[in-house]
Order: structure tokens, then sequence, then C-alpha cells
């Protein structure tokens, strides 16, 4: 049941997102295929593909529908991301207990 209101739930957001005008119609068709395909793959799916679609959605917000603006957004969110991660596994790999 849940993962039915989870379709639902994207088909109403999709609908009033091109109402709104910020995606077309293809881009809607496959951002829903590719969310129901995230779902099929289980929990790391749902996980992935609800990051990625969020800094997607964050990115045309932001950009206002400019490519080249999209493109320098996602590019220094990934960015950020990277230093992030590289800080994380540097700090990790320093202060974590070894295993026995």
């Amino acid at each position: 049941m849940l993962r039915f209101l989870t379709i639902l739930s994207l088909v109403v957001l999709s609908v009033r997102l091109y109402l709104l005008g910020v995606f077309s119609p293809a881009f809607i068709t496959i951002a829903l295929v590719a969310g129901i395909a995230a779902m099929a793959f289980g929990r790391r799916g749902r996980i992935i593909a609800a990051s990625i679609g969020g800094l997607l959605l964050l990115a045309q917000f932001v950009s206002g529908g400019d490519a080249a603006m999209r493109g320098q957004f996602i590019q220094s969110v990934l960015t950020i991301a990277l230093v992030c991660a590289g800080i994380y596994l540097i700090l990790g790999g320093r202060f974590k207990q070894p295993q026995r």
C-alpha cells in the first residue's frame, strides 16, 4: 500500500510541476519511470533516487530553467559533496576504532 501511495504522490507532484511549467512532459515521463525503477531496487535505490531527484529539483528551481546555470549549480553541489565525503573518510579513518 505504501508503494502505491508513493507512486500516486509522484504522479500528483509531476502533474503539479507540469501545470506550473517547471518540467516538460518528456522529463516528467523519464522521472516517473526512474522513480518506479528506484522503488523496485529496494531501500538503497529509493535513497539514491531521492537524493538525485532532490538535487535536480533544487537545481531546476534555483536556475529558473536556464540549462547553463543549472549545470553550474549541480557541479558546485557535487564538488561540495565530494569535499565533505573526503573529509569524512579522512577523519573517520583516523578516529575509527579498530575491528577485533
